[in-house]
């Protein structure tokens, strides 16, 4: 299985990983992440995915946090 960092990367259609972290390309990588499955990924990647693109440290301790994030990140994309 790809890593997710990779997957994001790819599906949001940005050249390098560091693209990931660009304002400009923000909308695409956020898209991405609220369609994908949680259970697709180990939490530890999710900590390690999110943490590096959103630039904090976050502690994710449960897939359903998870989802809650990317329920979180799915409504400002709507607003």
């Amino acid at each position: 299985m790809e890593l997710l960092l990779f997957t994001i990367k790819d599906r949001a259609g940005v050249p390098f990983l560091s693209d990931l972290h660009l304002d400009e390309n923000r909308p695409a990588v956020n898209r991405v992440l609220c369609a994908l499955t949680p259970e697709d990924y180990s939490l530890p990647e999710w900590q390690n995915t999110l943490t590096y693109i959103t630039g904090k440290e976050l502690v994710i301790e449960s897939l359903d946090e998870v989802r809650h994030y990317l329920q979180e990140l799915a409504i400002q994309l709507r607003g």
